[in-house]
């Protein structure tokens, strides 16, 4: 019977600190024989590609190499991929069998993938169905995803369910200053320039995250009701993250509320 030669204390405590870094880092939340789940981190490549970069298929072997104390090449299954800058779960097959089977149950659609997002905007659907054609694309920033006409080349369907689960329209930490100015007695004045205030208007809706709301800020004689109307609907654009500002600027259009220049006979 002949004994089991063990490597030198260094050279143990070194696999261990690796094993460990490793574990660490792929974080594994499942593993039989046939499977292995880990969680990818964002910005490192699933495989390998031009960029020389340790992808993430060779951490997960290189943990499996270590926690079990195999030499040589050992079979690791790459049934799907997750876009370099992504963070998540990712399964890989630990024998051939477990690979096919994989395989099919995605080419079947009985593989679900969930993603979450950070958009900006604000999405007037809560829950919905986005359907597009797509095609892949290369640019300095890496691989994306474009959006194109049904008939365009090398297309495909692409169907995605959505639901929004938190929404930031801004956060009180993140304001950084803000200013009131108080006038003694304003009172909208239609007179002298002010024949020219669909000018105004017109410029001022340039600048996007800039609302008018209330008498003073757009120059208009409205009652209170009128004014917090015109907040309703500046909340409403914000938050469905409308630009035009038209619905706004309608809020107290009506004659009889304005005051009129007449001119004595």
């Amino acid at each position: 019977m002949s004994r089991v030669q063990f490597p030198d204390s260094a050279y143990l405590v070194f696999i261990m600190q690796s094993l460990k870094e490793l574990t660490e880092y792929i974080k594994p939340l499942y593993e039989d024989n046939h499977l292995i789940v880990a969680v990818k981190p964002p910005n490192i490549p699933t495989q390998g590609d031009k960029s020389g970069d340790i992808s993430f298929f060779e951490y997960v072997k290189d943990y499996i190499k270590l926690k079990y104390n195999k030499s040589g090449n050992i079979f690791l299954g790459l049934v799907h991929r997750l876009d370099r800058p992504v963070a998540g779960i990712m399964v890989f097959a630990k024998t051939s069998k477990a690979a096919g089977r994989l395989s099919e149950a995605i080419r079947d659609r009985k593989f679900e993938k969930i993603y979450y997002a950070v958009v900006n905007g604000i999405l007037s659907e809560k829950n919905g169905t986005l359907e597009n054609y797509i095609i892949k694309k290369s640019n300095k920033l890496g691989n994306i995803a474009q959006i194109v006409f049904e008939n365009t080349k090398n297309s495909k369907f692409a169907k995605l369910k959505y639901d929004v689960v938190k929404e930031d329209i801004i956060k009180k930490e993140d304001v950084l200053d803000s200013h009131r100015e108080k006038v003694k007695k304003a009172y909208p004045a239609y007179f002298d320039t002010y024949s020219d205030i669909d000018e105004l208007i017109k410029y001022i809706n340039e600048f996007d995250n800039l609302y008018c709301i209330g008498r003073n800020g757009q120059h208009r004689y409205n009652n209170m009701d009128h004014s917090m109307v015109t907040a309703f609907e500046a909340t409403k654009n914000i938050k469905n993250n409308i630009n035009d500002k038209e619905n706004i600027w309608n809020v107290n259009t009506e004659k009889e509320y304005h005051e009129t220049k007449t001119t004595e006979g």
